[in-house]
């Protein structure tokens, strides 16, 4: 279970990455983007090898992150590339936000090599 706050932390994380958003006018704007991202970790994990962004999909009913290279062009061009279940992440980020004051950082989360 997880506290009210760092829910909420989470929300306006979300928020902030939706491609939906207002302006000061409170017009709904779109951000166009070439991949709609369904994830908080959409475009902040990142491929240690070829530094491409990682991709969300689902594989055998099962939510992957995989390097956009490899997807894109194939093993080859990224063949150390690791796939990662959405489940290994949130257990990582969950033993992150425990081990050190991760609510604070939470939003300003740029980057996350893989």
């Amino acid at each position: 279970m997880i506290s009210k706050e760092y829910f909420e932390k989470v929300q306006k994380f979300k928020k902030m990455r939706s491609r939906c958003i207002f302006d000061e006018k409170g017009n709904k704007v779109i951000r166009h983007n070439q991949y709609r991202s369904k994830s908080i970790y959409s475009n902040v994990l990142v491929c240690g090898y070829c530094g491409a962004p990682y991709r969300r999909r689902t594989e055998r009913g099962e939510i992957v992150y995989r390097c956009a290279t490899r997807m894109d062009k194939g093993r080859g061009k990224c063949p150390y590339s690791i796939t990662l279940k959405e489940n290994d992440v949130n257990e990582i980020i969950a033993q992150e936000k425990n081990s050190r004051n991760f609510d604070e950082d939470f939003e300003h989360i740029g980057r996350v090599e893989v």
